[in-house]
């Protein structure tokens, strides 16, 4: 028989007054309570724990209106919004996270998210500002490298040889992933090309050395995995994974999970990707992985409420703005997880060049291009890309966002359509805040 509990009862458990009680079913922090025959208030297990719960983040002082604001979308199973409400009062929760977690499970919220919080909790309130206790975050301002928006992808080597050097080229068998994939083969890497579409790749690769193509399509999770699974069979470590791939500009399409295809193509499949091929990164000990974003980051940011256009006219500009801030707070959130194993991650502006990525673009739209930006070559397009991944000149340092050859200044978000990178771009808590939906998104947790 399930537990009944009055309001003595529940004011014993949780310290509360009875008319603090009454005071939170009043402003809608507890459904309103049962009723005995006699008019006494009644209330089940699910009520005493939520109390508890209340209880709880009000000794982290966090504000009344918060809490009323998480206990609203619990209530109504809005549990991602929930996580995010959490994360807002982040420093005072830190001390409270691991007492909470029954209470997170009672409330059914959802598993991954409270382990993460759980686990980020455990560095303690002070560095959970910072979210990682060891982390060490690389400035976002240029070094200087020396090197500049001129600077090739074999002047950005910096003269390595990167002989017994495995790397993954996503795309890297058309425009500047071509390049790419030359320019670390000839340096002496084993560069392994997935390629949607491999009879094509086969030509472009033919007169590269030590190159090895394999089938990929990054929209089709069971095609990741089955790449991941064969690359990992391989028992090779993993020094230089460049994610590179993406589509720009597409009619609205969705693929069979539902998902924008922009954003499924740019950033999921890459972060599905990249979560299967951890292990192999890891074991090569000083692994970077470098994830392709753009000048998009200037369009759009993340909509957390509505990623696939469900709620709002369809923009394929849009679309591609938000996948490629997507990319760039990819390479943030997954340096953090890297660095202890020596795995650093990078986010790239490339430049602009005309390349296939612009095959679903209109003839008017590539001529009003054409008349916006100064193209830079395939071999100055690589270049960032090919210094993020190989250069010494970054040793020691990840999680930021280059162009140019170098790492990028930092511009304010209302800064005209340019050079620099912006906040909302490499914002750790963001970056955090996308990290958990993606995990969602794709069923795809990684092991760090």
């Amino acid at each position: 028989m399930e537990s009944v509990y009055s309001i003595a009862d529940i004011a014993q458990e949780t310290g509360l007054t009875y008319d603090t009680i009454r005071y939170y079913e009043k402003i809608g922090l507890m459904p309103p309570s049962k009723r005995t025959e006699n008019g006494q208030r009644q209330y089940d297990k699910t009520d005493l724990e939520r109390f508890v719960f209340i209880t709880r983040l009000r000794r982290t002082n966090m504000p009344i209106k918060s809490i009323e604001r998480y206990m609203h979308l619990a209530m109504n199973q809005q549990y991602e919004n929930c996580y995010h409400v959490l994360f807002e009062h982040k420093q005072q929760i830190a001390q409270q996270l691991i007492e909470l977690q029954s209470t997170l499970e009672i409330m059914n919220f959802k598993l991954q998210h409270y382990q993460e919080l759980m686990r980020l909790s455990e560095l303690g309130g002070e560095n959970f500002m910072n979210q990682f206790s060891y982390y060490t975050a690389t400035p976002q301002a240029p070094l200087p490298s020396g090197f500049g928006a001129a600077s090739t992808a074999k002047e950005a080597l910096g003269g390595r040889d990167l002989s017994g050097k495995i790397a993954i080229v996503t795309g890297g068998y058309s425009g500047i992933g071509l390049e790419t994939t030359r320019v670390l083969a000839e340096a002496g890497a084993t560069v392994i090309v997935p390629a949607r579409t491999p009879e094509k790749a086969r030509e472009a690769l033919a007169h590269i050395p030590r190159t090895e193509l394999e089938e990929l399509d990054l929209i089709n999770p069971e095609s990741i995995d089955a790449f991941a699974h064969r690359f990992l069979d391989s028992g090779r470590p993993l020094d230089i994974l460049i994610n590179n791939a993406g589509i720009m500009g597409p009619k609205v399409t969705h693929d069979a999970r539902g998902y924008e295809t922009q954003f499924a193509t740019n950033h999921l499949g890459h972060f599905q990707l990249t979560s299967r091929l951890w292990p192999a990164l890891k074991q090569s000990g000083n692994a970077r992985v470098v994830s392709l974003s753009s000048i998009g980051i200037h369009i759009a940011g993340i909509d957390f409420e509505d990623l696939n256009f469900k709620q709002r006219p369809y923009d394929k500009y849009l679309a591609y703005g938000q996948s490629k801030t997507a990319n760039s707070l990819f390479a943030v959130a997954l340096d953090r997880r890297g660095q202890p194993h020596g795995i650093r991650a990078f986010a790239v502006h490339p430049g602009s060049i005309m390349t296939d990525l612009a095959r679903d673009m209109s003839e008017e739209e590539l001529t009003a291009t054409n008349s916006q930006y100064s193209f830079i070559t395939t071999e100055q397009g690589a270049a960032t890309s090919v210094w993020c991944a190989t250069n010494l000149q970054l040793e020691g340092k990840g999680g930021v966002y280059c162009e140019s050859v170098d790492i990028s200044t930092l511009v304010p978000d209302d800064a005209p359509f340019g050079p620099g990178v912006l906040q909302r771009a490499i914002d750790p808590g963001l970056a955090e805040r996308l990290w958990l939906l993606s995990q969602e998104m794709t069923g795809v947790t990684l092991s760090v």
